[in-house]
């Protein structure tokens, strides 16, 4: 999978070289006068990106690599800034997937990178020295470390420096599936689900809130109560901190949060989610629910460019990873939110051909700067990773490619002769130039002409048409010379289910037409499905098997999830044949109830959750559930007496093979009735007896 992705690179780098002017991809932004443009291709799960001072743009992938982006150029360097060795890529999220620069970069060079460690499997940041275009592996210095092994999913990954000069880093609570306080965003001798602040030389601040001195806190934390913070950012010029907190699986009750940045602030997951009355947490400045899909909250920055309309100047933009738009937050001059509007598309439309979003930065001219991982139910339905850049025109509006087409797209060599047509309109009237850039080094400029391959391999063509000031440029059009490889993958079967704790073997066959295939022209990638967007679960896995287990706790399987299998086989011309079957969770329902009838349980990381409720469910998984020990409903305080299946108040369970119902018995408390306690009545005085004078003796009576 890594070569394939380096020859797209190649290929991208060689025809966009001699772009020139603005590049405009055939997406549309939605305001009037913006312009939606693919600027780099050919990236490899594209994650975060940076720019330094001098102007280069640095483009780290989850695979382990930093590209390099010069000034004014739409291709990466030929060789990467650096590229992480002791990375672990296998399951889940786990991968290189936060990026920032020092302050002082321009005089230091020093980059900080999170990713996953392979030895020891932990979360860290590192320091990394750059000289010119390179960053030595050995120049690599540990700022922080996790104190337990990464989980699958939820590492968040945002790193940022604040006005203070202190380094801030987001942890995800790793999918903890305790509930209530003993969840793991909860404590505070856990990393897990909070922000932290760290000195530059990664030493503790000592105005951190929670220090403790030898007490069992972690003295980094700054705040806590997170899910996945996966994205937050600064407003240097308010020094306003916003964190985007990624919110549960549930498509109806779960919420996007967008919360402000406060030392000590608990901002209450798992407990709450969105506004919360329980006091001691902070409730998040902006929120949205899922609206019955899938979401995902990626922050982005606060706009202080100026190529943009006054209208946007301070706007907060932010994207959504799952549903795939961008919008926008606008702010009175206390912080507080005054306006959501939509930006890409305008009219808000969920599921566009926007791209994958998990990062979005200001570039140095005032575009807007974000990256697409990617990663969709079919793999890789929108080719490699990219960077894309919205930049607003006002007086000069670009050419619309119309049509862009060749044939034959693919044919079996060892030459082929295509033909290439293409259209365009200009809304200003202003004359129009094409040019063909074949993707082989030849260029053409008429708008149909023909052009031969003379060698095997895959090429990218690409369409420039100009009016003299702004140009757009074509989506790619692949070309393949020579014949692919025929591909059979024997196992698993496509359909076939699974049950949690599975060990799935994988396995293809392949030959070549016009060449010879070795175990290395073999890579898998796992992918873990989950409504509309994908997880990366394992790979890439080189040779023509191997083996994956299917995880018994973490990320839960209810509603639409599977998993699929790719193999890419790529031949020595860097030709390409994939195929991926698709395997389904083998689930049943367990219900939850309580006796008397509704009152709250918890599941897993949900908190309070009103009974009965159902959940579809992975056999063999592990949940945890939770009845707390008293509870209070209409005035009446109910304590818990035991479980149906036997367990404690908080137990775990593994899903059995047929439907289960799990009940809670609890009884009702009575407060017992205190008795009056009677007026004691004063004994007469026997005649004769001053008082103090006379002594009064019990009444004994005596039985004869």
């Amino acid at each position: 999978m890594r070569r394939q992705a380096f020859l797209l690179i190649s290929a991208a780098a060689a025809l966009l070289a001699t772009a020139v002017l603005l590049i405009v991809s055939a997406v549309e932004a939605a305001p009037p006068g913006f312009i939606n443009q693919t600027w780099i291709v050919g990236l490899d799960q594209p994650t975060a990106i940076a720019f330094t001072p001098d102007g280069r743009m640095f483009i780290a992938e989850r695979t382990g690599a930093v590209q390099v982006v010069m000034p004014g150029s739409t291709a990466v360097e030929a060789a990467p800034l650096l590229a992480l060795t002791n990375l672990n890529t296998d399951e889940g999220e786990r991968g290189l997937v936060g990026m920032t620069l020092d302050p002082a970069f321009a005089d230091n060079g020093r980059l900080y990178l999170f990713y996953t460690a392979d030895t020891p499997l932990r979360d860290r940041v590192s320091r990394f020295t750059v000289i010119s275009n390179t960053a030595a592996l050995t120049s690599e210095v540990v700022i922080w470390q996790d104190n337990v092994d990464a989980g699958l999913w939820h590492h968040g990954g945002g790193l940022a420096f604040g006005p203070d000069g202190k380094l801030y880093i987001a942890t995800g609570d790793h999918f903890d599936q305790n509930s209530g306080s003993a969840h793991s965003s909860q404590r505070l001798d856990s990393y897990h689900g909070k922000l932290l602040r760290l000195n530059p030389d990664g030493t503790v601040p000592p105005d951190n809130p929670f220090i403790d001195g030898g007490g069992p806190n972690l003295d980094a934390i700054w705040a806590l109560g997170l899910r996945n913070p996966f994205r937050f950012t600064f407003d240097f010029p308010t020094g306003r901190l916003y964190i985007g907190d990624v919110g549960g699986n549930d498509q109806v009750s779960s919420v996007e949060e967008l919360n402000l940045g406060s030392a000590g602030a608990n901002y209450g997951w798992p407990i709450c989610e969105g506004a919360c009355s329980t006091t001691g947490f902070t409730d998040p400045l902006f929120s949205y629910g899922h609206g019955g899909h899938d979401a995902s909250i990626i922050a982005g920055f606060v706009y202080h460019g100026t190529q943009f309309p006054p209208a946007y100047h301070d706007s907060l933009f932010y994207a959504d990873y799952a549903q795939r738009w961008i919008k926008r937050l606008t702010f009175d001059a206390n912080g507080a939110v005054t306006g959501h509007h939509n930006f890409e598309p305008l009219d808000g439309a969920l599921f566009g051909p926007y791209g994958d979003i998990v990062d979005l930065k200001p570039g140095p001219e005032g575009a807007l700067y974000y990256v697409d991982i990617a990663l969709d139910l079919s793999g890789v339905p929108h080719g490699p990773g990219s960077v894309r850049k919205i930049t607003y025109s006002a007086d000069n509006r670009p050419p619309v490619i119309t049509s862009a087409s060749a044939d034959p797209i693919e044919g079996p060599g060892p030459t082929l002769t295509v033909a290439f047509t293409a259209t365009a309109t200009d809304a200003d009237d202003d004359p129009l130039t094409y040019r063909w850039d074949f993707g082989d080094g030849e260029f053409a400029p008429t708008a149909n002409p023909t052009h031969t391959y003379m060698t095997k391999g895959v090429f990218f063509a690409r369409l420039t048409v100009s009016d003299t000031l702004v140009a757009t440029l074509s989506d790619p059009i692949q070309i393949v010379v020579g014949q692919r490889p025929i591909v059979t993958v024997t196992a698993p079967l496509s359909g076939s289910l699974f049950r949690a704790g599975d060990v799935i073997s994988f396995s293809a066959a392949a030959t070549d037409p016009d060449g010879v295939l070795s175990p290395t022209n073999f890579a898998w990638t796992i992918l873990f499905r989950h409504e509309n967007h994908v997880h990366p679960a394992e790979g890439p896995v080189i040779g023509p098997s191997g083996t994956f287990t299917i995880p018994v706790d973490g990320h839960d399987f209810s509603g639409n999830t599977a998993y699929e299998a790719i193999v890419a086989v790529t031949d020595a011309d860097g030709i390409v044949t994939s195929k991926g079957p698709i395997i389904y969770p083998e689930k049943v329902n367990l219900t939850f109830t309580t006796v008397p009838a509704g009152l709250a349980l918890n599941f897993d990381q949900q908190t309070n959750i009103d009974t009965p409720f159902v959940r579809d469910t992975l056999i063999n998984f592990r949940h945890t559930v939770g009845a707390p020990l008293t509870q209070t409903v209409g005035g009446e305080l109910y304590q818990f007496v035991n479980w149906s299946d036997g367990g404690a108040a908080g137990h775990m369970i593994t899903v059995p093979a047929s439907a289960q119902i799990y009940t809670a018995t609890y009884q009702l408390v009575v407060t017992p009735t205190a008795t009056p306690t009677p007026t004691p009545t004063q004994t007469p005085a026997p005649a004769g007896c001053l008082p103090g004078q006379c002594i009064y003796l019990p009444l004994i009576r005596r039985h004869g």
